[in-house]
């Protein structure tokens, strides 16, 4: 309706109902190819992050099928879920699938269920469990484990930032808080003078495949 904020179809509240501007309100899954987008069940992760399930096939610009990890921020975290996931519905048609709940298993992982008949391609039941959420493997095959440090200085900053990692950065994207890519920089030092005063957040990506997401505070 004309004058209302149209948002995505995920927010994140205050405890007294309040809308959280820290949160990327205005950036969440979406279906290309225009089907209705509906979010279903959001499970905590031990980052402090989030699983977001529903019927959608990207997140942010990134494609997702269904399934996307988000961090605190509401940032994407593209290194998950990269793979086919869910696929082939039975209710909404084979090009729709549909991940309706996911809970954190007390033996570790996560249980994933919904309208689906594939999982990365390959015949499934409507229920799968998520042994970990791991960003790739070894040479033999084993889970690698994050050993990327990043921090941003100064922050609070006014005109030029440092990014600080112990793995080569590729490139970091900073985004307001509607989700838009504002600048891009392609050094650990570059400079946010054009950008307004605000809350913004950055995406280090990393050599290894990693992709770090930051809170800045552009003074």
């Amino acid at each position: 309706m004309k004058g209302q904020t149209q948002y995505h179809t995920l927010v994140r509240l205050n405890p007294d109902g309040s809308l959280d501007s820290t949160f990327m309100n205005f950036s969440g899954p979406i279906d290309t190819n225009n089907f209705y987008v509906v979010t279903f069940p959001i499970a905590p992760t031990d980052d402090g992050g989030y699983l977001v399930g529903g019927t959608f096939n990207s997140y942010q610009g990134y494609p997702k099928p269904s399934i996307a990890k988000i961090d605190s921020s509401g940032a994407v975290e593209p290194q998950y879920f990269t793979s086919g996931g869910p696929d082939s519905s039975i209710i909404l048609g084979a090009n729709y699938p549909l991940v309706e709940f996911i809970y954190k298993s007390k033996f570790g992982g996560y249980y994933v269920g919904g309208d689906f008949l594939k999982w990365d391609g390959q015949p499934s039941q409507p229920l799968i469990r998520l042994t970990d959420l791991v960003i790739g493997l070894d040479e033999n095959g084993r889970p690698i484990e994050s050993k990327s440090e990043v921090s941003v200085y100064p922050n609070p900053a006014q005109n030029q930032i440092t990014i600080q990692s112990n793995v080569l950065l590729v490139k970091a994207q900073v985004f307001n808080l509607q989700g838009q890519l504002v600048t891009t920089g392609r050094a650990n030092s570059f400079s946010i003078e054009g950008l307004k005063s605000g809350i913004y957040f950055i995406k280090a990506i990393l050599k290894n495949g990693e992709v770090v997401s930051k809170k800045l505070i552009k003074q």
